[in-house]
């Protein structure tokens, strides 16, 4: 009897520990499935304002998109209208059948690409450089590297000379070489324009300019517009000349 009692309570005991253990082990599966869903709920309100930014992007997107075509919209109608303006003047224009449209040439300065360079040629590597409104045109740099000279035109008679002098500050033997080269080039180009006026307007010229930021002067001589022009930003002096 005694040893029945004895073993109806081991197998109480065994029976009541396997049910705490059971218990435990499903408040331990319920806690960790309590976590389970917690977590996937904050990644579904993280979705959802994924999901919102997103929208209110796609919004604004869309909203940039409806500018943009209505400014594109506005841009093909100036282009259509363009189109429609030059149709019409093409249609007003009389037709010349096989023929180009001629180019007025400028008057020349009376003056040929010789004479122009003489006492310069020397001193620039003048060459032939590409055409300006369809005249021949050549450009040469100084052997010291701070002047160019540019010529337009009809070797027999030039429309156009140019020249630009570069000012450096520490070399006053180049200097006195421009001042020497531009004197040459009005006297080659206005040959009508005695000297020492010339050389007197010239160095005025250069005095008077190279205080400023920029500036211009010009006078004309026998027809001709003789010009200083004076950029501070890059040293430069421009003398040009043609036909007024």
């Amino acid at each position: 009897m005694a040893k029945t009692t004895i073993i109806f309570i081991a197998l109480f005991i065994l029976s009541t520990t396997a049910g705490i253990v059971n218990h435990l082990s499903y408040r331990s599966s319920l806690k960790s499935w309590k976590q389970a869903v917690a977590s996937r709920d904050n990644t579904v309100a993280n979705l959802n304002t994924q999901v919102a930014t997103l929208k209110a992007d796609r919004e604004g997107l869309d909203g940039e998109y409806d500018v943009f075509a209505k400014d594109i919209a506005a841009l093909k109608s100036k282009v259509t209208d363009c189109q429609n303006r030059l149709a019409l003047y093409q249609d007003d224009r009389p037709i010349t059948t096989g023929q180009q449209p001629k180019i007025e040439k400028p008057r020349g300065l009376g003056v040929s690409y010789k004479q122009a360079t003489q006492k310069l040629a020397a001193s620039f590597a003048i060459k032939q450089s590409t055409p300006v409104n369809g005249q021949p045109r050549y450009m040469g740099m100084s052997h010291n590297q701070l002047a160019t000279i540019e010529i337009i035109g009809d070797q027999q008679n030039i429309s156009k000379a140019s020249l630009l002098l570069g000012v450096p500050n520490d070399d006053s033997q180049a200097l006195q070489q421009n001042a020497l080269f531009a004197l040459q080039f009005v006297q080659n180009v206005v040959p009508e324009w005695g000297w020492p006026e010339n050389e007197k307007w010239i160095a005025e010229s250069i005095q008077n300019l190279s205080g400023e930021e920029q500036g211009e002067r010009s006078i004309t001589k026998a027809g001709k517009v003789v010009k200083m022009s004076w950029l501070s930003s890059i040293a430069v002096f421009s003398l040009s000349i043609s036909r007024e």
